[in-house]
């Protein structure tokens, strides 16, 4: 068993919550499930407002003449900071406006110019003034929605990474077959970290061949190199691990448990609610949220004013 993986955490939601593992209306998939509920409607705000490079990635979104909205990638849960990319790699912010703002500035003659402005609509960025050519680019830093936590049946650890495989410009992943259906079924993979903060490395790769009932080739350029023997392969948007720093581990265990039980009126659900809350503040101030010498950063946030 990997060490904080999905068995260990449904190990945890049952011993805390005293939840039998033969209870029928709480299968292993359903309480994991509940998990990863929790870990998103709770945990990944956390992580967004502490401000660290929690699940952070980047994309650069070609500009278009005269184009106003650029859409963002599917898993995309929270946008960090946006960047007007030169084609030379020259770098300069650009600030989130209100929508209103935007929309008054449009009657102003289809004005068109040098990126410094944008806004979200929808699962959009808007920029302003529109793009005059092509050529540069938007870079988007941003956060990756924590996939589904599913049994470790469903995901594999590699075994062997063999580059330029079977061709140059290919990488052959090799693995356990695992058991579940969730992978029979699967045509796309993430590939996650085996270790704290258990980071999404690749995400929606598609096999450019078959490969073997042991094995996926994927395009290299595609790969993160940061991936290691030990690291896992899983289905697109599911994970063995739940994807954040292993301290909040309990705290979601914790929650989990109390969503289980809480349909009994059952006053333990209460007080495991409220040792996650102690927890999670206690983690936001000490560990999750970066702080610079001489100038602490206070956080705050609805449930704890």
């Amino acid at each position: 068993m990997a060490l904080n993986d999905s068995t260990e955490l449904l190990a945890l939601i049952r011993r805390r919550g005293s939840i039998p593992s033969n209870a029928p209306d709480w299968p292993a998939a359903t309480v994991l499930e509940q998990a990863t509920r929790e870990l998103l409607e709770t945990h990944l705000p956390l992580l967004i407002a502490a401000r660290g490079e929690y699940l952070v990635k980047t994309s650069d979104l070609p500009l278009v003449a005269r184009q106003l909205a650029y859409r963002l990638h599917p898993r995309c849960a929270a946008v960090r900071q946006v960047d007007y990319l030169q084609a030379d790699g020259m770098r300069t912010p650009i600030v989130e406006s209100k929508p209103s703002d935007l929309s008054a500035d449009r009657t102003s003659a289809n004005l068109v110019g040098r990126p410094t402005r944008y806004v979200f609509r929808e699962h959009y960025l808007e920029v302003f003034p529109l793009p005059p050519s092509s050529g540069d680019s938007i870079r988007v830093r941003w956060h990756i929605r924590p996939s589904r936590i599913c049994a470790t049946s469903e995901a594999a650890a590699i075994t062997i990474i063999a580059t330029d495989t079977p061709t140059p410009g290919k990488t052959t992943v090799t693995y356990v077959t695992p058991a579940g259906s969730l992978w029979s079924a699967a045509v796309r993979y993430d590939f996650v970290k085996r270790s704290s903060p258990f980071d999404i490395m690749s995400y929606d790769l598609l096999p450019p061949s078959a490969g073997s009932s042991t094995t996926k080739v994927f395009t290299s350029s595609e790969f993160s190199s940061d991936i290691e023997v030990g690291d896992w392969i899983a289905p697109a948007g599911y994970s063995p691990f739940a994807n954040c720093p292993v301290e909040l581990h309990q705290p979601i265990a914790l929650r989990t448990a109390a969503a289980v039980i809480s349909i009994k009126g059952d006053g333990l659900a209460d007080k495991l609610v409220s040792e996650a809350d102690a927890k999670e503040k206690q983690l936001l101030k000490g560990v999750l949220a970066p702080r610079s010498k001489g100038n602490p950063q206070v956080l705050k946030s609805r449930r704890w004013g």
